[in-house]
């Protein structure tokens, strides 16, 4: 099982949490010694993650496998120059 992490660009988002979720957090980034933007980048960091596995999963379930048409399978053979 491949598991891969996506890197891209980095992109800024802005989330809205309760002040709640903010406190928990920063005793936990406190604990880490990391400051809580880092804490939760990592957390997010750590969620950007995806198995072969699941991908195949979500693509059976949004993309059911079908046959090609005839036209389809002859477009993409002269895509491919057969």
């Amino acid at each position: 099982m491949e598991t891969k992490r996506i890197k891209q660009l980095k992109k800024r988002k802005l989330i809205d949490i309760s002040q709640e979720a903010v406190n928990i957090l920063s005793i936990k980034a406190a604990s880490s010694g990391k400051s809580l933007k880092a804490y939760m980048e990592s957390l997010i960091e750590q969620e950007a993650t995806i198995t072969d596995e699941d991908v195949y999963a979500y693509l059976l379930k949004h993309f059911p496998p079908e046959l090609a048409s005839e036209e389809e399978t002859k477009a993409f053979e002269i895509s491919l120059k057969i």
